[in-house]
Order: structure tokens, then sequence, then C-alpha cells
């Protein structure tokens, strides 16, 4: 015979293993949210380039003031990491030439 706190310990434990269990509310799936933020830095990442390609437009057309906002855009775009070195490197030297 099982004695009741055994018995709760035991329902407990079945439940937290259960692929049946419940989250929390506010649990967030790390599956999803890593999805999201991949998805978020391929669009600052293509937002970039459209802002840097406006920029070389506008410079070749001698408009160095929209220029440089161009170029100045795509670089709050790209975050310094060792993906976006690259380009954020070419869009900061971009406006500084702008500037």
């Amino acid at each position: 015979m099982l004695k009741p706190p055994l018995v709760t310990i035991s329902i407990i434990g079945l439940f937290a293993v259960s692929p049946l269990a419940v989250r929390p509310a506010g649990a967030v799936d790390v599956k999803s949210a890593a999805e999201r933020e991949e998805a978020l830095r391929a669009a600052n990442v293509q937002a970039a380039q459209q802002a840097m390609a406006e920029g070389d437009k506008q410079y070749k057309a001698m408009h160095f003031d929209v220029a440089a906002g161009e170029y100045q855009l795509a670089c709050q775009h790209l975050p310094e990491s060792p993906l976006n070195h690259k380009l954020r490197a070419q869009a900061l030297d971009a406006y500084g030439r702008a500037s």
C-alpha cells in the first residue's frame, strides 16, 4: 500500500514528464523565437542592402546629404557582428565618403 505523500509525488512526477503537460502562461517556444530572430536579422540585412543601393544611386547623382542618410540607415540596420562585418564596413566607408 502506498502512502498518500508518495501517491501525490508519483502523480506529479508522471504529469511533469508527460508530453501532454501544459506549458505555463508566458512560456516561450525556443525554436519559434529563434526562427523569428533569424527572420528579423535577414530582413534587416535586406533593408540595409536596399539602403546601400539607394545611397549609391544618390551619391552618383551628387546628392551627398541624401546618400549619407541612406548609408547611415544601412548602418543602423546592421549590428556589429562577424556575419555583418563586411557589409557594415562598406556602409561606414560609404557614409564617410558621402559626409
